[in-house]
């Protein structure tokens, strides 16, 4: 997670750039030796993301965020793009990353539960 500013067609934008929404599929959450602390520092990381309100974020995957915009950057469409008035589409995006790894750690607990 890296956050910046930059100026855009006179205008000053806030913009964070998000790599991933939680751990890698595969890594064990829930009694990880190497990482006892990994559900409680992931949660933690959630909570300081939300608090940030960018203007403009983009992913380490951006397709789907681009799709349809690319053309209108091209032409200095304005308002910007990628703007995101109230940080909506930011909020959402980590309330669903945060949804799919509170998934991810119920299943591995019901899991270690019914052995």
């Amino acid at each position: 997670m890296w956050t910046t500013d930059v100026t855009d067609g006179g205008k000053n934008y806030n913009v964070a750039i998000f790599g991933c929404g939680g751990p890698n599929g595969g890594v064990k959450l829930v009694g990880n030796q190497q990482f006892p602390t990994l559900v409680a520092d992931t949660m933690g990381t959630f909570r300081k993301l939300k608090m940030l309100t960018p203007d403009i974020y983009v992913t380490g995957h951006p397709q789907m965020l681009f799709a349809g915009k690319i053309e209108r950057m091209k032409n200095n469409e304005r308002p910007h793009p990628l703007l995101d008035p109230g940080a909506r589409a930011w909020t959402k995006m980590l309330d669903d990353a945060q949804a799919a790894f509170e998934k991810r750690v119920a299943a591995e607990r019901a899991q270690s539960s019914s052995r």
